[in-house]
Protein backbone atom coordinates (compact mmCIF):
# COMPACT_ATOMS: atom_id res chain seq x y z
CA UNK A 1 0.00 0.00 0.00
CA UNK A 2 1.27 3.46 -0.90
CA UNK A 3 1.34 6.22 1.69
CA UNK A 4 -1.43 8.64 0.71
CA UNK A 5 -1.47 11.01 3.68
CA UNK A 6 2.04 12.10 4.65
CA UNK A 7 2.33 14.53 1.75
CA UNK A 8 -0.32 16.94 3.05
CA UNK A 9 0.49 16.86 6.77
CA UNK A 10 2.63 20.09 6.81
CA UNK A 11 -0.03 21.99 4.84
CA UNK A 12 -2.87 20.66 6.99
CA UNK A 13 -1.06 21.80 10.14
CA UNK A 14 -0.61 25.33 8.75
CA UNK A 15 -4.26 25.50 7.74
CA UNK A 16 -5.41 24.17 11.11
CA UNK A 17 -3.94 27.26 12.83
CA UNK A 18 -6.40 29.50 10.97
CA UNK A 19 -9.26 27.04 10.57
CA UNK A 20 -12.58 28.64 11.57
CA UNK A 21 -14.43 26.97 14.40
CA UNK A 22 -17.71 26.99 12.47
CA UNK A 23 -16.10 24.55 9.99
CA UNK A 24 -14.81 22.18 12.65
CA UNK A 25 -16.66 19.28 11.01
CA UNK A 26 -14.55 19.71 7.84
CA UNK A 27 -10.94 18.55 8.07
CA UNK A 28 -8.09 20.55 6.47
CA UNK A 29 -7.12 17.30 4.74
CA UNK A 30 -10.19 17.62 2.50
CA UNK A 31 -9.03 21.01 1.26
CA UNK A 32 -5.56 19.61 0.55
CA UNK A 33 -6.89 16.66 -1.40
CA UNK A 34 -9.39 18.66 -3.45
CA UNK A 35 -6.79 21.25 -4.34
CA UNK A 36 -4.31 18.57 -5.36
CA UNK A 37 -6.94 17.28 -7.79
CA UNK A 38 -7.54 20.81 -9.09
CA UNK A 39 -3.79 21.34 -9.45
CA UNK A 40 -3.56 18.13 -11.48
CA UNK A 41 -6.32 19.38 -13.78
CA UNK A 42 -4.61 22.77 -14.03
CA UNK A 43 -1.39 21.11 -15.15
CA UNK A 44 -3.06 18.77 -17.64
CA UNK A 45 -6.03 20.71 -19.01
CA UNK A 46 -6.67 24.16 -17.43
CA UNK A 47 -9.84 24.74 -19.47
CA UNK A 48 -11.59 21.53 -18.38
CA UNK A 49 -14.44 21.51 -15.90
CA UNK A 50 -13.44 21.10 -12.25
CA UNK A 51 -16.30 18.66 -11.76
CA UNK A 52 -14.56 16.11 -14.00
CA UNK A 53 -11.38 15.57 -11.98
CA UNK A 54 -12.64 12.20 -10.76
CA UNK A 55 -12.38 10.79 -14.30
CA UNK A 56 -8.60 11.13 -14.05
CA UNK A 57 -8.35 9.14 -10.83
CA UNK A 58 -10.04 5.85 -11.65
CA UNK A 59 -7.49 4.12 -13.86
CA UNK A 60 -9.36 4.33 -17.14
CA UNK A 61 -7.31 5.94 -19.97
CA UNK A 62 -9.60 8.95 -20.41
CA UNK A 63 -6.66 11.36 -20.17
CA UNK A 64 -4.68 9.58 -22.87
CA UNK A 65 -7.75 9.40 -25.11
CA UNK A 66 -8.26 13.15 -24.69
CA UNK A 67 -4.59 13.80 -25.45
CA UNK A 68 -3.90 15.55 -22.14
CA UNK A 69 -1.38 13.07 -20.70
CA UNK A 70 0.92 12.67 -23.67
CA UNK A 71 4.34 13.13 -22.05
CA UNK A 72 6.13 10.92 -19.55
CA UNK A 73 6.04 13.66 -16.88
CA UNK A 74 2.29 14.07 -17.31
CA UNK A 75 1.80 10.32 -16.97
CA UNK A 76 3.81 10.36 -13.74
CA UNK A 77 1.56 13.12 -12.39
CA UNK A 78 -1.50 11.11 -13.30
CA UNK A 79 -0.21 7.94 -11.67
CA UNK A 80 0.82 9.80 -8.50
CA UNK A 81 -2.60 11.43 -8.20
CA UNK A 82 -4.33 8.07 -8.55
CA UNK A 83 -2.44 6.79 -5.54
CA UNK A 84 -2.85 9.93 -3.45
CA UNK A 85 -6.51 10.63 -4.28
CA UNK A 86 -7.95 7.16 -4.77
CA UNK A 87 -10.72 7.91 -2.26
CA UNK A 88 -12.03 10.64 -4.60
CA UNK A 89 -12.19 8.49 -7.73
CA UNK A 90 -15.98 8.12 -7.54
CA UNK A 91 -18.10 10.83 -9.17
CA UNK A 92 -20.37 11.32 -6.19
CA UNK A 93 -17.49 11.46 -3.71
CA UNK A 94 -15.59 14.02 -5.78
CA UNK A 95 -18.62 16.25 -6.34
CA UNK A 96 -19.55 16.16 -2.65
CA UNK A 97 -15.97 17.02 -1.68
CA UNK A 98 -15.87 19.82 -4.24
CA UNK A 99 -19.15 21.22 -2.96
CA UNK A 100 -17.84 21.20 0.61
CA UNK A 101 -14.63 22.85 -0.57
CA UNK A 102 -16.56 25.70 -2.19
CA UNK A 103 -18.30 26.43 1.11
CA UNK A 104 -15.01 27.10 2.90
CA UNK A 105 -13.91 30.73 3.37
CA UNK A 106 -12.14 32.23 0.36
CA UNK A 107 -9.10 33.17 2.45
CA UNK A 108 -8.41 29.44 2.91
CA UNK A 109 -9.03 28.33 -0.67
CA UNK A 110 -6.47 28.49 -3.45
CA UNK A 111 -8.97 28.03 -6.29
CA UNK A 112 -12.15 29.73 -7.42
CA UNK A 113 -14.81 27.99 -9.49
CA UNK A 114 -17.00 30.67 -11.05
CA UNK A 115 -19.62 28.55 -12.77
CA UNK A 116 -21.21 25.33 -11.55
CA UNK A 117 -19.54 23.32 -14.31
CA UNK A 118 -16.66 25.65 -15.15
CA UNK A 119 -12.87 25.40 -14.79
CA UNK A 120 -10.99 26.18 -11.60
CA UNK A 121 -9.03 29.44 -11.44
CA UNK A 122 -5.95 29.60 -9.24
CA UNK A 123 -5.48 32.54 -6.87
CA UNK A 124 -2.85 33.44 -4.31
CA UNK A 125 -4.28 32.59 -0.87
CA UNK A 126 -3.41 34.63 2.20
CA UNK A 127 -2.71 31.47 4.19
CA UNK A 128 -0.14 28.84 3.13
CA UNK A 129 0.71 30.58 -0.12
CA UNK A 130 3.46 28.06 -0.88
CA UNK A 131 0.98 25.19 -1.21
CA UNK A 132 1.34 24.92 -5.00
CA UNK A 133 4.99 23.92 -4.68
CA UNK A 134 3.86 21.18 -2.28
CA UNK A 135 1.25 20.00 -4.79
CA UNK A 136 3.81 19.87 -7.60
CA UNK A 137 6.23 17.94 -5.42
CA UNK A 138 3.52 15.39 -4.52
CA UNK A 139 2.71 14.92 -8.21
CA UNK A 140 6.33 14.61 -9.31
CA UNK A 141 6.76 10.95 -8.29
CA UNK A 142 4.85 7.96 -6.95
CA UNK A 143 4.36 8.08 -3.17
CA UNK A 144 6.50 5.82 -1.04
CA UNK A 145 5.18 2.56 0.31
CA UNK A 146 3.57 2.77 3.72
CA UNK A 147 6.18 1.16 5.98
CA UNK A 148 4.84 2.09 9.39
CA UNK A 149 5.43 -0.81 11.75
CA UNK A 150 2.74 -2.11 14.09
CA UNK A 151 3.70 -2.05 17.78
CA UNK A 152 3.99 -5.57 19.15
CA UNK A 153 2.77 -6.68 22.53
CA UNK A 154 5.30 -8.03 24.96
CA UNK A 155 4.92 -10.76 27.53
CA UNK A 156 2.65 -9.97 30.44
CA UNK A 157 -0.73 -8.32 30.89
CA UNK A 158 -2.17 -6.20 28.09
CA UNK A 159 -5.31 -4.12 28.33
CA UNK A 160 -7.85 -3.45 25.61
CA UNK A 161 -11.48 -2.37 25.22
CA UNK A 162 -14.16 -4.94 24.41
CA UNK A 163 -17.81 -3.91 24.02
CA UNK A 164 -16.90 -0.53 25.54
CA UNK A 165 -15.61 -2.23 28.65
CA UNK A 166 -12.02 -2.60 29.84
CA UNK A 167 -10.59 -6.08 29.47
CA UNK A 168 -7.20 -7.69 29.79
CA UNK A 169 -5.20 -10.69 28.66
CA UNK A 170 -1.91 -12.08 29.92
CA UNK A 171 0.41 -13.09 27.10
CA UNK A 172 3.04 -15.75 27.87
CA UNK A 173 6.59 -15.34 26.65
CA UNK A 174 6.41 -18.33 24.31
CA UNK A 175 3.77 -16.56 22.20
CA UNK A 176 5.93 -13.49 21.62
CA UNK A 177 7.52 -14.20 18.25
CA UNK A 178 10.11 -12.19 16.40
CA UNK A 179 8.72 -9.89 13.69
CA UNK A 180 8.77 -11.45 10.24
CA UNK A 181 10.99 -10.02 7.56
CA UNK A 182 8.84 -8.14 5.09
CA UNK A 183 8.74 -8.56 1.35
CA UNK A 184 11.00 -6.39 -0.78
CA UNK A 185 8.43 -3.97 -2.16
CA UNK A 186 10.88 -2.42 -4.58
CA UNK A 187 11.97 -5.65 -6.26
CA UNK A 188 10.72 -6.00 -9.82
CA UNK A 189 10.00 -9.59 -10.94
CA UNK A 190 12.21 -10.84 -13.75
CA UNK A 191 9.10 -11.53 -15.85
CA UNK A 192 7.54 -8.08 -15.36
CA UNK A 193 6.54 -6.54 -18.68
CA UNK A 194 7.73 -9.51 -20.72
CA UNK A 195 5.10 -11.16 -22.95
CA UNK A 196 4.35 -14.72 -21.87
CA UNK A 197 3.46 -17.39 -24.43
CA UNK A 198 1.27 -20.23 -23.12
CA UNK A 199 1.12 -23.19 -25.56
CA UNK A 200 -2.14 -25.13 -25.46
CA UNK A 201 -0.09 -28.31 -25.70
CA UNK A 202 1.54 -27.51 -22.35
CA UNK A 203 -1.85 -26.66 -20.87
CA UNK A 204 -3.03 -30.09 -22.00
CA UNK A 205 -0.14 -31.69 -20.10
CA UNK A 206 -1.06 -29.59 -17.07
CA UNK A 207 -4.70 -30.68 -17.33
CA UNK A 208 -3.72 -34.36 -17.49
CA UNK A 209 -1.47 -33.92 -14.46
CA UNK A 210 -4.33 -32.28 -12.50
CA UNK A 211 -6.67 -35.14 -13.40
CA UNK A 212 -4.10 -37.69 -12.23
CA UNK A 213 -3.57 -35.93 -8.90
CA UNK A 214 -7.31 -35.81 -8.29
CA UNK A 215 -7.58 -39.54 -9.04
CA UNK A 216 -4.69 -40.33 -6.71
CA UNK A 217 -6.28 -38.34 -3.90
CA UNK A 218 -9.76 -39.72 -4.63
CA UNK A 219 -11.11 -36.20 -5.13
CA UNK A 220 -14.14 -35.15 -7.08
CA UNK A 221 -12.93 -35.22 -10.71
CA UNK A 222 -12.53 -31.88 -12.41
CA UNK A 223 -12.17 -33.46 -15.86
CA UNK A 224 -9.64 -30.80 -16.80
CA UNK A 225 -8.32 -32.55 -19.90
CA UNK A 226 -11.84 -33.01 -21.26
CA UNK A 227 -12.80 -29.42 -20.49
CA UNK A 228 -9.71 -28.13 -22.26
CA UNK A 229 -10.36 -30.39 -25.22
CA UNK A 230 -13.93 -29.12 -25.53
CA UNK A 231 -12.96 -25.47 -25.83
CA UNK A 232 -11.66 -23.64 -28.86
CA UNK A 233 -9.25 -20.74 -28.61
CA UNK A 234 -9.39 -18.04 -31.29
CA UNK A 235 -7.15 -14.99 -31.21
CA UNK A 236 -7.34 -11.71 -33.07
CA UNK A 237 -5.59 -11.72 -36.44
CA UNK A 238 -2.60 -9.39 -36.98
CA UNK A 239 -4.73 -6.95 -38.97
CA UNK A 240 -7.34 -6.89 -36.20
CA UNK A 241 -10.20 -7.64 -38.59
CA UNK A 242 -11.00 -11.27 -37.75
CA UNK A 243 -10.35 -14.16 -35.39
CA UNK A 244 -8.31 -17.24 -36.21
CA UNK A 245 -7.67 -20.55 -34.46
CA UNK A 246 -4.60 -20.45 -32.19
CA UNK A 247 -2.39 -23.00 -30.50
CA UNK A 248 -0.57 -20.45 -28.32
CA UNK A 249 -2.10 -17.84 -26.01
CA UNK A 250 0.10 -14.77 -25.61
CA UNK A 251 -0.26 -12.81 -22.37
CA UNK A 252 0.98 -9.30 -23.12
CA UNK A 253 -0.23 -6.63 -20.73
CA UNK A 254 -4.03 -6.29 -20.92
CA UNK A 255 -5.85 -9.15 -22.62
CA UNK A 256 -9.62 -9.45 -22.96
CA UNK A 257 -11.04 -12.96 -23.19
CA UNK A 258 -14.69 -13.28 -24.23
CA UNK A 259 -17.00 -16.24 -24.62
CA UNK A 260 -20.44 -17.57 -23.84
CA UNK A 261 -21.25 -19.00 -20.43
CA UNK A 262 -19.51 -22.36 -20.17
CA UNK A 263 -17.15 -21.66 -23.08
CA UNK A 264 -14.09 -22.32 -20.89
CA UNK A 265 -12.87 -18.90 -19.72
CA UNK A 266 -12.55 -19.97 -16.08
CA UNK A 267 -10.99 -23.26 -17.17
CA UNK A 268 -8.27 -21.42 -19.06
CA UNK A 269 -7.71 -19.12 -16.08
CA UNK A 270 -7.28 -22.01 -13.65
CA UNK A 271 -5.04 -24.01 -15.98
CA UNK A 272 -2.76 -21.04 -16.63
CA UNK A 273 -2.41 -20.45 -12.87
CA UNK A 274 -1.41 -24.09 -12.30
CA UNK A 275 0.83 -24.09 -15.40
CA UNK A 276 2.62 -20.99 -14.13
CA UNK A 277 2.96 -22.18 -10.53
CA UNK A 278 4.66 -25.39 -11.69
CA UNK A 279 7.19 -23.20 -13.53
CA UNK A 280 7.96 -20.90 -10.63
CA UNK A 281 5.64 -18.11 -11.77
CA UNK A 282 3.22 -16.29 -9.48
CA UNK A 283 -0.27 -15.21 -10.45
CA UNK A 284 -3.29 -13.47 -8.94
CA UNK A 285 -6.81 -14.63 -9.80
CA UNK A 286 -9.72 -12.23 -9.38
CA UNK A 287 -13.04 -14.02 -8.92
CA UNK A 288 -16.61 -13.00 -8.25
CA UNK A 289 -17.31 -14.16 -4.70
CA UNK A 290 -15.82 -15.71 -1.58
CA UNK A 291 -17.25 -19.16 -2.35
CA UNK A 292 -15.23 -19.30 -5.56
CA UNK A 293 -12.18 -17.99 -3.71
CA UNK A 294 -12.36 -20.84 -1.22
CA UNK A 295 -13.04 -23.47 -3.87
CA UNK A 296 -10.05 -22.44 -6.01
CA UNK A 297 -7.76 -22.13 -2.99
CA UNK A 298 -8.74 -25.62 -1.86
CA UNK A 299 -8.12 -27.00 -5.36
CA UNK A 300 -4.64 -25.46 -5.62
CA UNK A 301 -3.67 -26.74 -2.19
CA UNK A 302 -4.84 -30.27 -3.01
CA UNK A 303 -2.57 -30.06 -6.06
CA UNK A 304 0.36 -29.27 -3.78
CA UNK A 305 0.59 -25.59 -4.72
CA UNK A 306 0.89 -22.73 -2.24
CA UNK A 307 -2.30 -20.67 -2.54
CA UNK A 308 -3.46 -17.76 -0.40
CA UNK A 309 -6.99 -16.27 -0.41
CA UNK A 310 -7.21 -12.54 0.27
CA UNK A 311 -10.15 -12.26 2.69
CA UNK A 312 -11.26 -9.18 4.57
CA UNK A 313 -11.89 -9.18 8.29
CA UNK A 314 -15.17 -7.29 8.50
CA UNK A 315 -17.26 -9.83 6.56
CA UNK A 316 -15.59 -13.01 7.72
CA UNK A 317 -18.33 -14.03 10.12
CA UNK A 318 -20.96 -13.55 7.42
CA UNK A 319 -19.08 -15.75 4.94
CA UNK A 320 -18.52 -18.43 7.56
CA UNK A 321 -22.29 -18.48 8.22
CA UNK A 322 -22.97 -18.78 4.47
CA UNK A 323 -20.59 -21.72 4.22
CA UNK A 324 -22.46 -23.44 7.07
CA UNK A 325 -25.75 -22.89 5.21
CA UNK A 326 -24.34 -24.30 1.96
CA UNK A 327 -23.18 -27.45 3.75
CA UNK A 328 -26.54 -27.80 5.51
CA UNK A 329 -28.32 -27.54 2.15
CA UNK A 330 -26.24 -30.49 0.94
CA UNK A 331 -27.62 -32.66 3.75
CA UNK A 332 -25.01 -32.05 6.47
CA UNK A 333 -27.43 -31.14 9.25
CA UNK A 334 -25.00 -31.52 12.14
CA UNK A 335 -22.42 -28.77 12.65
CA UNK A 336 -19.94 -31.48 13.63
CA UNK A 337 -20.06 -32.66 10.01
CA UNK A 338 -19.11 -29.21 8.69
CA UNK A 339 -15.42 -29.83 8.12
CA UNK A 340 -14.92 -27.93 4.86
CA UNK A 341 -11.35 -26.69 4.46
CA UNK A 342 -12.72 -23.21 3.81
CA UNK A 343 -13.33 -22.79 7.54
CA UNK A 344 -9.55 -22.71 8.05
CA UNK A 345 -9.40 -19.48 6.04
CA UNK A 346 -12.65 -18.05 7.44
CA UNK A 347 -11.83 -18.77 11.07
CA UNK A 348 -12.89 -16.06 13.51
CA UNK A 349 -11.20 -17.65 16.50
CA UNK A 350 -8.65 -15.59 18.42
CA UNK A 351 -6.04 -17.97 19.79
CA UNK A 352 -5.27 -15.83 22.84
CA UNK A 353 -8.94 -15.60 23.85
CA UNK A 354 -8.44 -18.57 26.16
CA UNK A 355 -5.73 -16.65 28.05
CA UNK A 356 -8.22 -14.19 29.48
CA UNK A 357 -9.23 -14.32 33.11
CA UNK A 358 -12.29 -15.91 34.67
CA UNK A 359 -14.25 -12.67 34.18
CA UNK A 360 -14.66 -13.53 30.48
CA UNK A 361 -18.16 -14.99 30.18
CA UNK A 362 -18.26 -15.36 26.39
CA UNK A 363 -15.79 -15.44 23.50
CA UNK A 364 -14.59 -12.24 21.98
CA UNK A 365 -16.33 -11.05 18.86
CA UNK A 366 -14.07 -11.11 15.84
CA UNK A 367 -14.21 -7.31 15.55
CA UNK A 368 -12.68 -6.99 19.02
CA UNK A 369 -9.89 -9.52 19.38
CA UNK A 370 -7.30 -8.83 22.09
CA UNK A 371 -4.63 -8.12 19.47
CA UNK A 372 -6.40 -4.92 18.35
CA UNK A 373 -6.63 -1.86 20.52
CA UNK A 374 -7.05 1.88 20.19
CA UNK A 375 -3.82 3.55 19.08
CA UNK A 376 -1.95 0.35 18.32
CA UNK A 377 -1.98 -3.39 17.86
CA UNK A 378 -1.12 -6.35 20.03
CA UNK A 379 0.34 -9.08 17.83
CA UNK A 380 1.58 -11.85 20.10
CA UNK A 381 0.68 -14.66 17.69
CA UNK A 382 1.56 -14.80 14.02
CA UNK A 383 3.93 -11.85 14.20
CA UNK A 384 6.71 -14.04 12.86
CA UNK A 385 4.70 -15.35 9.90
CA UNK A 386 4.99 -13.95 6.38
CA UNK A 387 2.44 -15.09 3.83
CA UNK A 388 3.72 -16.16 0.46
CA UNK A 389 2.17 -18.14 -2.34
CA UNK A 390 2.34 -19.14 -5.98
CA UNK A 391 -1.32 -18.25 -6.49
CA UNK A 392 -3.24 -15.47 -4.76
CA UNK A 393 -7.02 -15.58 -5.04
CA UNK A 394 -9.04 -12.45 -4.37
CA UNK A 395 -12.09 -10.44 -5.32
CA UNK A 396 -12.02 -7.14 -7.17
CA UNK A 397 -12.40 -5.11 -3.96
CA UNK A 398 -9.55 -6.83 -2.11
CA UNK A 399 -7.33 -6.62 -5.20
CA UNK A 400 -7.84 -2.87 -5.68
CA UNK A 401 -7.28 -2.25 -1.97
CA UNK A 402 -4.02 -4.14 -2.12
CA UNK A 403 -2.79 -2.02 -4.99
CA UNK A 404 -3.12 1.06 -2.89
Amino acid sequence: MRNSSDWYQPLAKNLAKAWPIEYADVKPALLCQVELGLRLLERLDPSASASGVYTLLGGYPFAAAAGIAATADEQVMLNAARHLLWKLRRRRTWLQSLETYNLLPERLRGYRIAAEDGPARRVEPTIAGDRYALFDQALSALPDFDRRALPLAGAGPSRFVERRRPAAVTIPQELCLEPALGHDLTAVPSTAGIPLDVPLEELADTAQWMDQVERDLDLRPGSWAKRLGDLRLDTLSPDGRSFQAATVLRLDRLLHMVGMVGAGKSTIMTLIAVWGARRGLRSTLIVGDVAEQLALTSLFRYLGLTAVPILGGTTRERHAARLHRRLAARGHDSLLAHNDSGFDDLSTVCVVDALRGMEATEPLRYEFPPFRRSGGYLLPVGAGVRLSGSVWVCQAVSYSSGLR
